[in-house]
């Protein structure tokens, strides 16, 4: 094995064990919510000061064990993939699309608890998808396509609608999401293609191709509205 091939392989393993990472202290976290009182909510009340820290709180949460699950698989993917490409501005992306989708809930959504982290998972798939067709690089474009492939129905998640969907999470992530795409538009990436056009190179170094499968689900972010 050459040393580029052994380095690829260390890539792709530390991409999948911060996506486990993250994916389990969502997971721990959820089992610890099951000895809160049922009637707490763990995540956003719109316009509420006094429940401000939902904000810093809510993607560690979900309304059920269906709501968790119908979330796992794609955050996993997508921070799996988010660190491969950029394995030092994930924690960003992250913490600015946790950010923004937030204070847009607070500000702006219904009367109600949103809680979930599909917020992130719009912000991150609408980041990457955005970036691979403004970059036209091939190993990203290829991944973006498979994102707008297996999570096309995204698209009508941050159109309002009725129900137990937080719509206005959905779109606050996705907004985020094409706004760090547009600012990192010429950040180098992890790829397999050097980005000779690029002003400013990272230490994120190119490298060898890499396929990413990603199963499909289902993404919710919900809301519980206030009976009274």
């Amino acid at each position: 094995m050459d040393e580029r091939t052994h380095k690829e392989g260390k890539h792709v393993r530390n991409s999948i064990f911060v996506s486990m990472l993250i994916s389990f202290t969502v997971a721990l976290l959820f089992i610890i919510q099951q000895f809160f009182d049922s009637e707490f909510c763990p995540g956003i009340l719109p316009g509420e000061w006094s429940h401000f820290y939902g904000i810093f709180l809510y993607p560690f949460f979900h309304s059920d064990t269906a709501h968790l699950l119908s979330n796992l698989p794609p955050l996993f993917f997508l921070v799996a993939g988010t660190f491969y490409y950029m394995p030092r501005r994930l924690f960003i992306a992250i913490l600015t699309i946790w950010l923004v989708s937030a204070l847009l809930i607070w500000a702006f959504g219904r009367s109600g608890c949103h809680l979930g982290a599909s917020g992130i998972i719009y912000g991150l798939a609408f980041m990457l998808a955005t970036l691979g067709f403004l970059k036209k690089q091939r190993t990203l474009g290829a991944f973006a396509l498979i994102i707008v492939f297996m999570y096309g129905s995204m698209v009508w998640g941050v159109l309002p609608q009725d129900g137990n969907v937080s719509w206005e999470g959905h779109a606050g992530g996705a907004l985020a999401g094409i706004m760090l795409a547009i600012l990192w538009r010429k950040k180098a990436i992890y790829t397999d293609e050097p980005e000779e056009d690029e002003d400013d190179h990272d230490a994120e170094h190119p490298d060898m191709h890499s396929t990413h499968k990603i199963s499909e689900a289902e993404i919710n972010y919900h809301y519980k509205p206030n009976n009274h």
